[in-house]
């Protein structure tokens, strides 16, 4: 479980809030500037709404970028939220949420800016597994 701090805990009660999407890896950051758009989803392979024992559920983000020199595909980013409020004008950037760490499994020019879509590790995990080895194989 992720502990905020006090003025985080102290906006987050608040009326006005707004939170913005931060993304980063070794190449460089990606803040709230230039993200136009971003809404996260989730997918699980339960029948139901209850999570199961032996139900893989996986967290994405489809977002567009105002960005269209760089190269996502591939790549893995570190996510985080984190909040500002336009009343005070305060940008609460030092504390960001950390969201988890996210591969770019899509990326789309549309316009002045890029679609992409970022799953997490778990969102490869419900293809099925095609071995690459005889069956059945010994250990000699």
């Amino acid at each position: 479980m992720y502990k905020t701090g006090e003025l985080v805990a102290q906006r987050i009660e608040s009326y006005c809030r707004t939170w913005r999407l931060w993304i980063e890896n070794a190449e460089g950051v990606i803040s709230g500037d230039s993200i136009m758009s971003a809404d996260s989803s989730m997918q699980a392979t339960s029948l139901s709404d209850d999570i199961e024992l032996g139900a893989v559920c996986s967290q994405s983000w489809n977002m567009t970028i105002s960005d269209t020199e760089t190269a996502f595909l591939g790549k893995e980013y570190d996510t985080y939220l984190y909040l500002v409020d336009y009343e005070t004008s305060d940008i609460l950037a030092d504390e960001k949420i950390p969201m988890g760490r996210f591969t770019c499994v899509k990326s789309k020019k549309s316009g002045d800016g890029v679609q992409l879509t970022m799953a997490d590790r778990l969102y490869f995990s419900d293809k099925p597994y095609v071995p690459h080895i005889p069956m059945p194989n010994w250990n000699k």
